[in-house]
């Protein structure tokens, strides 16, 4: 080796240090790159139609190919033609499309949206999504998205650049390559995000994330404060009117349909269920009635009057109105104007 004119002879020993740093710190740089290898996200979910809409289909798409790049599509088909549904995850309504003549529709979100795309500003994994009727507040469709995050949280990392990004890595992966664990367990919304908000977005949060708790709506907020409180991005300019908030779900009652025969299908409207849970399952609410008899049925007052039932002032079939021993009292008939 030259130094100043001067040839220098290092012995084996020092020789063999040098290539033992290079080849430690090649490690370890390695060992930082792999700790920021985040996983790619792929779920395909089916949703579930309700009582009402058996003959619905549909499904919810989310591809990231990294932790906040990928996309979200809900598609569904067999709706109702011509008419508005609403996207609701966590509580919050995200997005809506409306069906051609054949009855189908989609939405599609983007962290890069061109075209029709939306903003995805949200991660859907652990959480509900439906698709809901806009004007009645039905839900025809709905799944429970898988709580897949490959990641297990999200890291701020200050890249080459001097700009700090968002990584879906561990906290142990997080120290390794110099990172700051975040709040948030997601990229999505970004919590590492110090830019204001472009003024075409606002946060939603859902205190439970259902429908035990109002969507709220903050406007110039950053994408870091929301993920800070568990809200959502979606797309809007204004809080007014709420855009987080969708069409709640009708008040339904306890309805008694004489001659329904134990737990058939009476073809209902989707109220089937004493928890308001309109994404299937059982819902029939006659076993406990005798063949001949009425059974009870959770329905709105129009379905209860279209089904030829006798519409009661209770919100629950436990325990039965329609029984003729009920503590409640058999067929308590309300005014049309309940």
């Amino acid at each position: 080796m030259m130094t100043s004119g001067k040839m220098v002879t290092r012995s084996p020993i020092a020789a063999r240090r040098i290539a033992l740093g290079i080849v430690v710190g090649a490690a370890a740089l390695l060992t930082a790159t792999t700790a920021l290898a985040s996983s790619d996200a792929n779920v395909n979910a089916k949703l579930t139609p309700s009582v009402g809409t058996s003959n619905a289909r549909g499904k919810a798409k989310l591809k990231l190919k990294s932790a906040k790049r990928g996309k979200f599509t809900v598609s569904a088909g067999r709706l109702a033609p011509g008419h508005t549904f609403d996207v609701v995850v966590g509580g919050v309504k995200v997005g809506s499309f409306q069906t051609d003549g054949g009855g189908s529709g989609r939405v599609r979100f983007s962290t890069k949206p061109h075209g029709a795309e939306s903003m995805l500003g949200f991660d859907p994994r652990g959480m509900s999504v439906s698709v809901r009727d806009a004007e009645g507040g039905d839900d025809d469709l709905g799944t429970d998205i898988p709580a897949d995050n490959p990641g297990d949280g999200a890291c701020c990392v200050t890249n080459g650049d001097g700009e700090t990004e968002c990584e879906d890595v561990n906290a142990d992966a997080c120290a390794t390559a110099g990172g700051t664990v975040a709040a948030s367990a997601s990229c999505l919304p970004d919590p590492c995000a110090t830019t204001p908000p472009s003024g075409t977005t606002v946060c939603c949060t859902n205190e439970t994330h259902d429908e035990e708790s109002e969507s709220e709506c903050e406007h110039e907020v950053s994408d870091a404060d929301c993920a800070a409180a568990g809200g959502l991005v979606v797309e809007a300019t204004s809080c007014d009117p709420n855009p987080c908030q969708a069409t709640p779900a009708p008040d339904v009652f306890a309805c008694c349909i004489a001659h329904a025969g134990g737990g058939g299908d009476d073809g209902g409207d989707g109220e089937g269920g004493d928890d308001g849970d309109h994404h299937g399952g059982d819902h029939q609410h006659g076993e406990a009635c005798a063949p001949s008899g009425p059974a009870c049925r959770l329905k709105t007052a129009d379905a209860c009057t279209a089904a030829g039932g006798t519409l009661t002032a209770a919100t629950s079939c436990t325990p039965d109105p329609c029984s003729a021993g009920s503590p409640s009292g058999a067929f308590l008939e309300v005014s049309p104007g309940f």
